[in-house]
């Protein structure tokens, strides 16, 4: 026989699969939909579903065990086998998602398959004080990501930052991966076994949930594995970068601005954790970024564009804008000795020291430098790998309204 029932699994060698026979099936989800209809059980009656989840392994591969952790975690808890209990949230949330599975869904090879010839490849890692990594696609082409974790973050465990990287690589290069198998390295063993049979920890436990249920949304089949830090030398790179020019400009006055010249459309220089407008260009690839290196892009023109660049990038800034004839708010220091100051003043200052700008600034506000306010006016970003205030600038500070349409 080619397909056939052997202890208590179903056994296809023309598909070379093992599946869960319709009968264990049926007992298992009837058992299930009942304690989801009760919402009450007791440990006992829990522990028999977790049970019946853990022997469908063979046929699920990982998918039992990351999905029992809440289950596990409420019998730990209880003091009698028999008293039954309202069933915590996690719990019912756990139930659901085995009540709502159709059988058919879940198989596993019988003969392994190494799949990493036909898929995607990718590496990620995490740092002190962010993550980064990259994927090279079935076609050959290459793309970098990178970003930084929040103070919260940078004082938990290296696991959990390290499964705060796979969830931010997977979520900056989506794009390129999406509907496909993905071959994950990574450098945490802890991180790759959480990922594959989740973890006792509440808060590991949801960033593995998190991961699992990203790779569902986008179909993503991620085989994970592990590589020594020797191997991973491009990931670790990427995530120990550390970022000088990342700061921002504070709330209050992006508001202010954004009233006074109109809603912007897009902030040119920003990262998933430091923009201002709901679409951003990043220097690497993040969560949420529309696109990479903005000087390449060729859609200013359209944009109201929101600009807080690096300092020695204005006069980059400002030759790309007279080229694509386009509009922007530039957040700039007076600084003449640089070689972009003659670019937006070529005819100098005044006798009060204030800027001659050139005929393409339409308007211009000095922001306060000094005193209690200027203390406030930017904030570090992630990257910079503090917290609070940077102080006052010690230059003065323009905002101006730059146009060439």
């Amino acid at each position: 026989m080619q397909s056939l029932i052997f202890l208590g699994f179903g056994v296809d060698s023309v598909l070379g699969r093992f599946f869960c026979p319709q009968v264990r099936w049926d007992a298992f989800i009837s058992l299930v939909r009942k304690v989801l209809s009760l919402r009450r059980a007791s440990a006992r009656t829990v522990s028999r579903v977790c049970g019946k989840a853990i022997s469908f392994g063979l046929a699920l591969g990982p998918v039992p065990r990351l999905f029992t952790r809440e289950m596990y975690r409420f019998v730990e808890s209880c003091g009698s086998w028999d008293y039954v209990v309202a069933l915590p949230e996690f719990v019912l949330t756990e139930l659901s998602f085995w009540a709502g599975l159709q059988r058919e869904w879940f198989t596993t090879d019988i003969w392994p398959v190494v799949r990493a010839v036909v898929a995607n490849m990718a590496w990620s890692d995490a740092g002190a004080i962010g993550w980064g990594g990259w994927v090279r696609t079935v076609a050959g082409v290459e793309h970098e990501a990178r970003g930084f974790l929040s103070v919260a973050e940078r004082l938990l465990s290296s696991t959990h930052r390290e499964l705060v990287g796979i969830m931010g690589v997977l979520e900056s290069l989506v794009r390129f991966i999406e509907g496909s198998t993905v071959r994950m390295y990574t450098d945490s063993q802890a991180a790759w076994r959480i990922c594959s049979v989740g973890s006792g920890k509440e808060h590991l436990q949801r960033l593995a949930l998190s991961i699992f249920w990203f790779c569902v949304r986008h179909h993503i089949r991620l085989d994970l594995a592990w590589i020594p830090r020797e191997l991973n030398v491009r990931a670790d790179y990427l995530a120990g970068i550390y970022d000088r020019d990342d700061w921002m400009l504070s709330d209050e006055w992006f508001q202010y601005l954004d009233d006074r010249w109109g809603e912007h459309t897009i902030d040119r220089f920003a990262t998933h954790l430091n923009f201002r407008v709901g679409r951003f260009n990043s220097r690497w690839w993040c969560p949420g970024c529309e696109d990479v290196d903005c000087f390449l892009l060729l859609n200013w023109r359209l944009e109201n564009n929101w600009c807080n660049p690096p300092f020695g990038l204005i006069g980059r800034l400002l030759r790309l804008l007279r080229e694509q004839r386009a509009r922007a708010t530039i957040i700039l220091p007076q600084w003449e000795g640089r070689h972009w100051w003659p670019l937006i003043c070529p005819s100098g200052v005044d006798q009060h020291g204030s800027p001659r700008w050139a005929s393409f600034v339409i308007d211009s506000l000095e922001l306060p430098s000094t005193s209690v306010e200027g203390a406030q006016l930017f904030s570090p970003g992630a990257g910079r790998g503090n917290d609070g205030t940077i102080g006052p600038p010690k230059f003065r500070v323009w905002a101006v309204r730059v146009t060439f349409a």
